[in-house]
């Protein structure tokens, strides 16, 4: 258990990789088909074969990047880890954080905010994605894309602490759009899938 999660903290060398039935659920950890098959459609997680990659820490790249997006099924503290100094350029993240165990043995959104905050990054804001429950009708929230900014007093460069500053501001929520999306949940029972972006009547 221990073993497989910290052989993917650098991401280096040939690693497996399993090849699922639906093309966004790819992932370096093994789907946990127990707590999948409470929602719908558990099937796009079913493995259908597995191929080996190669792999290397984002610290090899000679790049001095702003902003990263991070989107990789479960292996995205792996990723943000084999950064490394390469962070120290970096003002904003966009990660997807999970809070449910989709895979085994993966990280969930409180080691990945951990690490992240200890690199004097914050949680900005949360674009939640929610699925329903089979066994108990209830919508949970599963997963979400997580928008992180460097601390604006870690930020030395004037030019950049004033546009961190405008994101800071047009990230907030609107707290009656944010009443309308609770409210909309409850107004479409039926629903099987939710975001907090996608949610109308």
């Amino acid at each position: 258990m221990i073993s497989k999660y910290f052989s993917l903290c650098w991401l280096v060398g040939q690693l497996a990789i399993d090849i699922t039935r639906s093309l966004g659920c790819f992932s370096l950890f093994v789907p946990n088909s127990e707590f999948l098959r409470r929602f719908a459609d558990p099937g796009r997680y079913d493995v259908v074969e597995q191929r080996t990659i190669h792999t290397k820490p984002l610290s090899t790249f000679d790049r001095q990047p702003h902003f990263i997006k991070v989107d990789a099924q479960g292996a995205e503290l792996a990723i943000l880890e084999g950064a490394g100094e390469m962070l120290g350029s970096v003002i904003g993240i966009e990660v997807e954080v999970e809070f449910a165990p989709l895979y085994r043995q993966q990280p969930l959104f409180a080691d990945v905010d951990r690490f992240l905050r200890s690199r004097q990054f914050e949680l900005c804001d949360l674009n939640r994605f929610f699925w329903r429950d089979q066994t108990n009708e209830q919508m949970r929230c599963v997963f979400a894309d997580a928008l992180y900014f460097k601390r604006p007093d870690c930020v030395h460069d004037i030019e950049i602490a004033k546009v961190l500053a405008d994101c800071y501001a047009l990230s907030l929520r609107q707290a009656c759009v944010h009443a309308f999306q609770w409210i909309s949940r409850y107004v479409r029972p039926h629903r099987v899938y939710d975001s907090d972006q996608q949610l109308s009547l």
